[in-house]
């Protein structure tokens, strides 16, 4: 899906019931006037797997992709980057929307809020094993931005090195609720009245490799 135009999901738009599977595509280089410069998701739930969504823009919401109202698409092995919009520059989640994203990676993505992932009107997203660095907000958050009352669980994932004026990693509007478990994070680049909880208790460590010597030493 390559340089096309649209008001709502520049490269591809479902709408509510559509389901089905995207694996291997790619979004580059679409535009949306509205919202979902790449795709836009609108009561719809494919599964997306191994997809790209690169150099995408949207004038509202979603450079990459948006999301609006339930049921949400799955997502596995995809990656955001050089993608933009006024808010939700690689992602954005509206109205109860509330995907899976899992192994997801999301970089050098812009916004005025939520360079990243923009999660706000209900949605309540969950993300595993994912990644959020190197992403830029020109207002609030960087990496990820919650409205007002949203929430959003986050486990096993990196969010590092976003950059904006207030809140580089993230920005929490009035009662929004971000859980981060077991994830590489560091609170003092969050900001925002919400609340926001790092949980890396019970995690588990890492093996370290085992010499040969160490292996023989068990059958002795």
């Amino acid at each position: 899906f390559v340089d096309n135009t649209a008001a709502r999901g520049g490269g591809l738009a479902c709408q509510a019931g559509a389901a089905g599977s995207l694996s291997g595509c790619v979004f580059f280089g679409n535009t949306a006037a509205l919202r979902g410069g790449g795709a836009c998701f609108d009561g719809a739930a494919p599964a997306l797997t191994s997809c790209t969504f690169a150099h995408n823009t949207a004038a509202g919401e979603g450079g990459g992709l948006h999301c609006d109202s339930p049921p949400a698409p799955a997502l596995l092995d995809c990656r955001f980057t050089h993608n933009s919009a006024t808010n939700g520059g690689g992602i954005s989640l509206f109205g109860a929307a509330s995907p899976v994203l899992t192994q997801v990676t999301l970089s050098a993505n812009e916004a005025l809020c939520g360079g990243g992932l923009l999660v706000a009107g209900g949605a309540s997203p969950e993300v595993n094993e994912s990644s959020l660095t190197g992403n830029f907000a020109l207002g609030q958050g960087g990496g990820i931005c919650l409205g007002s009352g949203d929430s959003c669980l986050i486990e096993e994932s990196t969010i590092l090195d976003n950059t904006a004026p207030v809140g580089g990693d993230g920005f929490l509007f009035s009662a929004a609720v971000l859980l981060l478990t077991c994830c590489e994070a560091d609170l003092a680049f969050f900001a925002g009245d919400g609340q926001v909880t790092l949980d890396n208790e019970n995690c588990g460590t890492p093996l370290e490799p085992a010499t040969w010597g160490q292996v023989k030493a068990l059958y002795r």
